[in-house]
């Protein structure tokens, strides 16, 4: 028996609201984290670092089998069935272990840095370790228990920073930064089976159905990793390291809501997509429900960095970088189309409809890799900014399309969740650059531009929801949540 609609809508708002708080906790302690060892250590130790998570990154991708999602969307999985996931989990850690020893002279070789060899060595011991994390974690997820599944990250992000500052007030150099990543696997591993009593055995049984699943998700992982790449691969061969420099800045910024929201929302909505999947009409309202909460954020964070472009990368990056302030506005405008792409990833990996996303994110790379090919020539980087967001904008009717095949979301449905934010974000950016604004420095000029587009955009959206004759939506919910704690406020006073 599924449950009623308050609930499941309570359910995912809830675990989207833990996953984002885990999200944030564990930025928080990594940035404290950093601001301390970039005083301990050199930035050369920082930049072996990352040649070698660049490699690492890579192979990871190549098994991102997402064992927990099987286990998790698994109807009644039984002892043989998270023994299985476990048993491909460590294989596939194994073969990357592998593939890192065997790879590390030529990396080396490739970025010209002989410490490679070394660095990317310790860390295959890394990846094997990490193959033993205990699969009885996904229970939390699957019991939708998200404040354990916070607790399990959050203290393993905690333990890992004091080890590693540890280890960099003792040897000062690159190897604290690797031992950082070595002991945090251990600690990964051994909170694991602390906080959950399961004890995993190796095992070939039902290993195949998991492998039919992963296999399409590791194509998945492959074709968007790729798709990501491909732009800033075209600025780097085509424009150099000077524009390369400013284009990947701009781009995570931009793709900031997507990738610090939406990621972690869809996190904690996949347990509820899961245990919906035998339910086809409540699967499709509670997919429409949270595409609208998704459309309601990353439209007014979207379309609200477009409109400030200018004063926020002068605030945040400095007069130097002013001139990725156009790079900034077209990847801003491209973060919201990717958070809206985005919200479909959840929905068919939940009903085991990995190939079907693997179809999909061929198709994105397809799409963008068209796009590009036009602006290849111009050596503009601004039109390579536009081109991928162009493809991102054409690429949506295809991830919704796929979507209908699964579940009954009708197109006016997607329509309903999307126009009232796409009408209040065009009338937020048409107030804050049609505004005459003094000479302010910038500080306070972003301030108040920020200040204006929200009081215009919650505005706008109230407004929008009372002319639809204020229909049960994520308006709705904000404003009886809203109403409920004047009442106990004004109860209490």
């Amino acid at each position: 028996m599924t449950e009623g609609p308050s609930s499941t809508n309570r359910d995912m708002a809830r675990g989207g609201a833990w996953m984002v708080a885990m999200r944030w906790a564990m930025k928080s302690v990594g940035l404290v984290s950093t601001l301390v060892l970039v005083r301990l250590l050199d930035p050369a130790d920082f930049g072996v670092i990352a040649m070698a998570m660049i490699v690492v990154g890579f192979l990871e991708v190549l098994t991102m089998a997402g064992v927990d999602l099987a286990v998790i969307r698994h109807e009644n999985p039984e002892r043989a069935d998270y023994d299985a996931a476990w048993t491909l989990q460590v294989l596939l850690a194994a073969g990357i272990g592998a593939l890192l020893l065997v790879c590390a002279p030529y990396a080396a070789a490739m970025f010209d840095e002989p410490k490679l060899v070394a660095v990317l060595r310790a860390l295959a011991l890394r990846a094997v370790i990490g193959g033993f994390q205990n699969i009885g974690v996904a229970q939390f997820r699957r019991d939708l228990a998200f404040s354990k599944d916070f607790q399990f990250n959050v203290y393993k992000t905690l333990l890992t920073s004091g080890a590693t500052l540890v280890a960099a007030l003792i040897l000062r150099n690159y190897w604290a930064l690797v031992l950082g990543l070595i002991v945090s696997q251990v600690f990964m591993v051994a909170l694991s089976y602390a906080m959950h009593p399961y004890r995993p055995r190796l095992t070939l049984s039902n290993w195949g159905q998991y492998w039919s699943f992963s296999v399409w998700l590791i194509v998945h992982h492959l074709a968007r990793f790729l798709s990501r790449r491909l732009d800033q691969f075209i600025v780097g061969t085509v424009a150099g390291t000077q524009f390369m420099g400013r284009y990947s800045v701009a781009f995570d910024i931009a793709t900031l809501p997507s990738n610090e929201l939406v990621v972690p929302m869809n996190r904690g909505f996949f347990p509820v997509y899961a245990r919906l999947q035998g339910d086809p009409a409540d699967l499709a309202t509670s997919f429409v429900n949270a595409l609208s909460t998704i459309a309601l954020l990353c439209f007014a964070l979207g379309f609200g960095l477009f409109a400030v472009a200018e004063p926020a990368v002068l605030v945040l990056l400095g007069p130097r970088w002013a001139d990725v302030v156009p790079l900034v506005e077209a990847l801003s405008v491209f973060g919201v189309f990717l958070a809206l792409a985005t919200s479909a990833e959840a929905l068919l990996t939940s009903v085991g409809r990995t190939r079907l996303l693997a179809l999909v994110g061929i198709g994105n790379g397809v799409l963008l890799a068209a796009a590009l090919l036009i602006t290849v020539r111009s050596v503009d980087v601004d039109a390579v900014a536009w081109a991928r967001c162009l493809a991102a904008l054409v690429a949506l009717p295809l991830v919704y399309g796929a979507i209908r095949l699964v579940a009954p979301v009708s197109a006016r449905a997607v329509a309903g969740a999307l126009w009232p934010r796409a009408v209040a974000a065009a009338i937020m950016v048409g107030a804050v650059r049609g505004i005459a604004w003094p000479a302010f420095p910038p500080v306070a000029l972003l301030a108040l531009q920020v200040t204006a587009g929200g009081v215009v955009y919650t505005l706008a959206t109230w407004g929008l929801w009372r002319l639809r004759g204020a229909p049960d939506s994520v308006e709705k919910s904000i404003r009886d949540r809203v109403a409920g704690r004047l009442v106990r406020f004004r109860a209490a006073g």
